[in-house]
């Protein structure tokens, strides 16, 4: 499991900049005491919130053909994460917790991996015909 996204850097610097702050926060979140955890996970959320934000801006003014999908994700993730927070509000933290220590670096370097290089990829295509 990664713990940095310094192998999955993009080559794009607003993304890459965004990414390396989410691990930042995830990793705060794993060493965190739960009095803390609660506005964390928030900011956690905020951060995802303006990331996917100005990404799915880059993908709807360059056209991009994957758009439905990588939306769709950006959606999921938000409304799991809206989800867990719930609970984390009424101070039941042990999903929340279990989710940050065991599955989001997993999913977050599948979405890197697969649809955030393929965005890029597509911006640099664009920006090269430009």
């Amino acid at each position: 499991m990664a713990e940095t996204v310094s192998h999955l850097q993009l080559n794009h610097e607003q993304i890459d900049r965004d990414h390396e702050y989410f691990c930042q926060l995830v990793l705060q979140l794993k060493a965190t005491t739960n009095s803390e955890f609660s506005e964390l996970f928030n900011t956690l959320i905020e951060h995802l919130e303006k990331h996917f934000h100005y990404e799915q801006t880059l993908m709807r003014e360059s056209r991009y053909p994957g758009i439905n999908e990588h939306v769709g994700e950006h959606t999921r993730v938000i409304n799991e994460l809206h989800n867990f927070n719930k609970r984390v509000e009424v101070g039941r933290l042990s999903m929340a917790k279990a989710y940050i220590n065991s599955t989001i670096f997993d999913w977050f370097n599948l979405h890197i991996n697969n649809m955030d290089a393929a965005l890029v990829a597509h911006l640099n295509k664009v920006s090269a015909t430009a």
